[in-house]
């Protein structure tokens, strides 16, 4: 009869010997800045909002704004409150948000005022003001109709964004300009958009809160913030299918 001795210990290897790819999944998004001047319940109400849908949002007053490392952000929204016409609440956060190299949305009055700012086609003072509540929606394909929510458009109708009609800036886009896309137009006009992008800058040309948006509304502003920001990279997900183990005693 064999005789193994008396063995002390295992040492053990581990290979993987066989991996599945299962699919890809998106990485997770980064935060939101919110950049307001006074209106306090405007942004509890876009942080509630965003927070919600899975976008950690910090709010930053026009005081402190311009020392934040904005660059840390995937996207900068600009309040409606932040500035009117061609009078910006603050030049140096103006100059920080331009320098931090991210995507922005302006939101109505404040928007305008900062992309007048920057000489683009969205900005002051290429825009007109009144109440509205409704958009015609002027490009179905783009994303903002439908990524990632699917939105019910209206057969030959408006499509409601508000609930009651609200201060709206529309730019006057008359003709195409280049690198412009009217996404909304104004109801009962044909020359003028209240939802406008320009690269990686979008109009939001509405003043309202999402606490006085629609669900349709809600899910469009959404959509357009993925328009404006470039989809995280997609991480693969795999499946360990084989591990091969491989002992051996010491005596």
């Amino acid at each position: 009869m064999a005789r193994w001795g008396t063995f002390r210990e295992y040492r053990c290897a581990a290979w993987i010997v066989g991996v599945s790819l299962l699919g890809w999944g998106a990485q997770a998004w980064g935060s939101v800045a919110y950049v307001y001047q006074a209106n306090a319940a405007d942004a509890a109400s876009f942080k509630t909002f965003l927070d919600g849908r899975g976008y950690p949002t910090t709010l930053l007053d026009l005081s402190t704004a311009a020392a934040t490392d904005l660059a840390s952000f995937d996207v900068i929204l600009v309040a409606d409150d932040a500035g009117n016409l061609n009078d910006f609440g603050s030049d140096a956060v103006a100059t920080a948000i331009s320098a931090s190299g991210r995507p922005v949305i302006g939101i109505g009055e404040g928007g305008y005022s900062y992309f007048g700012k920057l000489a683009l086609a969205i900005g002051w003072p290429n825009g007109w003001h009144g109440p509205a509540n409704a958009i015609i929606v002027a490009i179905l394909a783009d994303s903002l109709y439908h990524t990632p929510h699917e939105i019910l458009i209206p057969v030959g109708g408006p499509l409601g964004v508000y609930n009651d009609p609200l201060n709206t800036v529309g730019i006057d886009l008359p003709n195409a300009v280049a690198g412009v896309n009217g996404l909304a137009r104004e109801v009962g006009d044909a020359d003028h958009y209240d939802i406008v992008r320009q690269g990686s800058a979008a109009l939001w040309g509405f003043s309202g809160s999402p606490d006085l948006m629609t669900d349709a509304g809600r899910d469009m502003f959404e959509n357009l913030l993925h328009a404006v920001v470039p989809e995280p990279s997609a991480l693969p997900l795999l499946l360990v299918v084989g591990l091969a183990i491989v002992c051996s005693r010491r005596f």
